[in-house]
């Protein structure tokens, strides 16, 4: 009873729950009371008593068949796990519970008296969730030396722009495994938990800038726990093996993946989603270069999102549609490198804000000195996830209004 009463708990704090154990106790226990007593009888007799081999025998037997026991419930299929509940359903759960142990406790009457409120506030807690999106969120999380920016609309609907790295997902030639990228995965660890608790189930556009592992390290973990809608991924992407990787596995079910080849828009709603790099007659090989560069455009508001460029891309972009990086919010280019965010980019862009995506302590060095000072100079506000995430809303009148910097 406990182990049930506890499951909305375990579910919504640590996305585990199970039966399992239940069971297993309910053969589990009756082996262990005859084993405990079985085994402190052979300690006492003397080695050598005809009663003692006979015993450490039948010891042996119930110490297999304890161990096949709990083989056997381990894998039985009453196990949650990764299945993180919002705070609505948990409270829903829990309600569901309360009354079901009120009728295993035998008080019928009082059972059926609380059935038809039961019911009520469960299903209003379960279909009319808690938290709804009364303004448009933007949030840029706090995932080390990592990119994952999350922004869920007003209409409840949600767009994130890269999925963050993980542990040891730092370097490129680095290729993490299937499994690797499943269980050590920031996304895994921190951000699916976050995603259920705040009551989204799944994502509707995610934008992939480029094939680094601190961009793509919570991608499958992402697809096999909460799904997407639609995936914007840039043409040099869909060409390279690691790619057919991602599409090879199962659970890899984008409804529609756009492949960017040029500058082009799409409509979210009230918002658009201007991809402004690479452009048609952008060429490199450089990884980092290639990333997409979108801006979202929210009434009057835009925020502009880089991906990891540097020089080259910020100079054919102020070469070919300077006007087009003009943007409100700026998210800095490659986590604050001394060889992005130009002057000659910055005037361009002329943010009132900027937030780099980095750590306290990284070996890159990142944000650099140099960069910093340039922001500086420009006049704009510096931000940094290594102070924690960076939350901000926009209003019905689309003003920005800056709340706290919390770990989430």
């Amino acid at each position: 009873m406990v182990s049930i009463a506890i499951c909305p708990i375990t579910l919504y704090y640590f996305g585990r729950a199970s039966l399992n154990g239940i069971i297993g106790n309910l053969g589990g226990i009756p082996l262990i009371t005859m084993l405990l007593p079985l085994s402190g009888l052979i300690l006492m007799l003397p080695r050598g008593f005809y009663l003692s081999h006979a015993l450490k025998l039948s010891y042996e037997a119930l110490v297999w068949l304890w161990q096949v026991w709990f083989k056997f419930c381990a894998n039985l299929p009453f196990s949650l796990r990764g299945d993180y509940l919002s705070r609505s359903m948990a409270l829903a759960m829990a309600v569901t519970i309360i009354w079901m142990l009120v009728l295993v406790r035998g008080k019928f009457r009082l059972a059926l008296k609380l059935f038809l409120p039961c019911c009520i506030i469960a299903g209003s807690m379960y279909y009319f969730p808690l938290q709804k999106a009364r303004t448009t969120e933007v949030h840029i999380f706090s995932c080390a030396v990592a990119d994952c920016s999350l922004i869920r609309f007003e209409s409840g609907k949600t767009l994130m722009i890269d999925t963050g790295g993980g542990r040891g997902f730092t370097f490129s030639s680095n290729v993490p495994t299937e499994k690797k990228l499943l269980l050590d995965s920031w996304m895994q660890k921190s951000m699916l938990s976050w995603l259920s608790r705040t009551g989204i189930n799944k994502i509707d556009y995610l934008v992939l800038s480029h094939l680094h592992a601190d961009h793509y390290g919570g991608l499958l973990s992402l697809l096999q726990s909460n799904g997407v809608e639609h995936l914007f991924v840039s043409q040099a992407t869909t060409q390279q093996p690691l790619w057919q990787f991602f599409t090879s596995v199962p659970y890899f079910k984008p409804t529609t993946i756009h492949v960017i080849a040029d500058t082009c828009s799409f409509w979210l709603g009230e918002a658009k989603l201007t991809f402004l790099h690479p452009g048609k007659g952008f060429v490199t090989k450089d990884e980092n270069e290639r990333s997409l560069v979108c801006r979202l455009d929210t009434e009057d508001k835009r925020i502009l999102f880089t991906g990891d460029i540097g020089i080259p891309s910020e100079q054919y972009m102020l070469n070919n549609y300077p006007e087009q990086l003009a943007c409100d919010y700026l998210k800095v280019p490659h986590h604050g490198s001394r060889y992005s965010s130009t002057q000659e980019f910055l005037a361009a862009c002329k943010p009132q804000e900027a937030w780099v995506c980095t750590s306290a302590r990284n070996h890159f060095g990142f944000p650099h000195a140099e960069t910093i000072e340039r922001y500086h100079t420009a006049n704009v506000r510096f931000r940094s996830t290594a102070d924690g995430s960076i939350r901000i809303k926009i209003d019905r009148h689309s003003t920005m209004k800056r709340l706290r910097s919390t770990k989430e």
